[in-house]
């Protein structure tokens, strides 16, 4: 065992002035307060959010086709701003993105500016605010957009786009859970169906949990050993997965013959992911949210097995 000094590294702030003289640093790097090292300790170098703070809520439509910014305050890239009220012209016929983003002169901060594109695509160093749909004339509706600190977004399935200034998140995934079967009539299965057991659910390839399995068709009494239900799922993809945790299964159906009570297998749960990831703004990924399981039909009873309930997938800004 044994320690090797480093020659040449930054430790910023430090009073002796360690300036990093090996990674292209120079003297008073370690000990003065620069953007540039204020920007690695506090920015999206080291994977940190922008988020809002207060105000900069668009205004929900306007008689022209010039818009007025609220005022508003955030961070981005680690830096406290604040801007006033401030009118921008959109085009017509269109629908707008509407970023606040710091502007750079060099390496150095000059200004922050507003942008509005047709496009989506996240400007550097930027959150968005909301998007604006105008006609020819006037600016007819707009969304509010704005992300806060450890802002929670439930997820649909389709393609999801990373926001602005968005650099890491938690990702949370429910997997659905298994139909429930329909009821017999008698301690032997009449036509009876089983549940359906769905696929996973999932954010991309980074996070997945299974479905849960579709209870089983063989009739049993109310009291019948668990055995007989759906097997909740096990198996998913995360930091953390947790068995039959994630989406309850559907109860099975239950028939009174007049002598006994009879039902089909309840479905089991769908499994719990979750994990912590570095996101790009502008990423795209596939959302996948299946369906619960459907719940059995038919048989020589009366009722139907309940459906599982769906997937869930949830994305939050940490």
């Amino acid at each position: 065992m044994g320690s090797t000094a480093t020659t040449g590294e930054l430790i910023w702030p430090t009073q002796n002035d360690v300036y990093g003289s090996g990674v292209g640093g120079s003297a008073g790097d370690g000990n003065k307060f620069l953007e540039a090292q204020a920007r690695k300790r506090w920015g999206s170098v080291a994977r940190r959010n922008n988020y809002m703070l207060t105000g900069g809520n668009l205004p929900s439509s306007d008689a022209d086709l010039t818009i007025t910014i609220p005022a508003g305050a955030a961070i981005l890239e680690g830096h406290y701003c604040e801007w006033p009220a401030t009118d921008i012209t959109l085009p017509a016929s269109n629908t707008s993105y509407i970023f606040i983003k710091l502007v750079y002169s060099g390496t150095l901060i000059s200004g922050l500016e507003i942008e509005d594109n047709t496009s989506g695509t996240p400007p550097t160093s930027s959150l968005q605010l909301g998007t604006a749909t105008t006609s020819g004339s006037a600016v007819t509706s707009t969304t509010d957009t704005r992300i806060f600190k450890n802002h929670v977004a439930t997820l649909s399935s389709g393609t999801f786009k990373i926001p602005a200034g968005q650099y890491r998140a938690k990702v949370r995934v429910w997997g659905p859970g298994g139909g429930g079967a329909s009821s017999g009539e008698s301690f032997t299965p009449i036509d009876q169906e089983a549940g359906g057991s769905p696929a996973a659910a999932s954010f991309g390839s980074l996070v997945s949990a299974n479905g849960g399995s579709g209870g089983p068709f063989a009739s049993m009494p109310i009291n019948a050993l668990s055995s007989k239900n759906g097997a909740d799922a096990t198996v998913g993809i995360g930091d953390l997965v947790l068995p039959g945790r994630g989406m309850p299964g559907g109860r099975g159906g239950v028939y009174w013959n007049g002598s006994a009570t009879c039902q089909g297998g309840s479905g089991g749960a769908g499994a719990y992911a979750e994990k912590v990831i570095d996101v790009t703004p502008g990423d795209s990924y596939t959302i996948t949210i299946p369906s619960g399981g459907a719940g059995g039909a038919g048989g020589g009873g009366t009722d139907n097995g309940e459906a599982g309930k769906d997937g869930k997938v949830s994305i939050e800004y940490v």
